[in-house]
């Protein structure tokens, strides 16, 4: 089950870092190890939270933009297992 949350997970956020900045991510492996910010320096908060709407919508949960900030795949994929209940 961990694994087909994971490639969902990867797939959804691949879709949408393409959309929101094709000139950046287009061509770019989406991975497990991916991460959203430069050399853990900068975060990208417009980015961050198109990606919190995109799982939003795919795994039918709620992310507190303001308290949480799903900064790289791992992130994303573990908050979605402790959040998402499987129909």
């Amino acid at each position: 089950l961990d694994n087909i949350v994971a490639k969902r997970v990867i797939d959804c956020v691949g879709k949408r870092v393409r959309e929101y900045d094709p000139y950046r991510w287009e061509g770019v492996p989406i991975t497990y190890q991916t991460d959203f910010s430069n050399n853990q320096e900068y975060t990208n908060i417009p980015l961050i939270i198109q990606i919190h709407d995109a799982l939003e919508k795919e795994f039918n949960i709620d992310i507190d933009d303001r308290r949480t900030l799903l900064k790289n795949v791992k992130d994303c994929v573990n908050f979605v297992l402790e959040n998402h209940q499987a129909i």
